[in-house]
């Protein structure tokens, strides 16, 4: 952002400044408090369990090929779906638990936020519930969910 830019932008006020039109560099660091990055968990889990729907799938499976890398660890299934050749044969199929792309772009964040989380367990940035010592004058502020 050129200096010019930034004058700028300091010389709006908040309504006038487009939050969409701003995003971040590859390995910008920002910090949030802790309780966000608690409730963004909780919301993305919501979301992901309500995406979550038995459906009957039109097509069936054949052929799957297994891919592996170089180390052998699985890395993609290549499946062949075939049409259902009746009706018969399509309401015969038990139904399946499918996500929507929301809820696996729900799950893609949690995920990420989750080694958040746990790289800051693991620094002891976030204490077990339960271990957090309460001082006195402010115990009735501290609430545990």
């Amino acid at each position: 952002m050129s200096k010019k830019e930034e004058t700028t932008q300091e010389n709006k006020s908040d309504e006038q400044i487009n939050l969409l039109e701003y995003i971040y560099e590859d390995g910008q660091m920002v910090e949030i408090p802790g309780r966000l990055l608690e409730g963004l968990m909780q919301v993305l889990r919501a979301v992901e369990k309500d995406q979550r729907h038995d459906v009957f799938i039109d097509n069936y499976p054949t052929t799957p090929k297994e891919e592996y890398d170089k180390d052998g660890l699985l890395e993609e299934v290549k499946t062949k779906w075939t049409p259902y050749p009746t009706a018969k044969s399509f309401f015969a199929q038990e139904p399946q638990t499918a996500i929507t792309t929301i809820g696996m772009m729900a799950l893609d964040q949690l995920m990420f936020l989750q080694n958040i989380h746990l790289s800051n367990i693991k620094e002891n940035k976030a204490q077990k519930i339960g271990s957090i010592k309460k001082d006195k004058k402010n115990a009735a502020d501290i609430k545990l969910v």
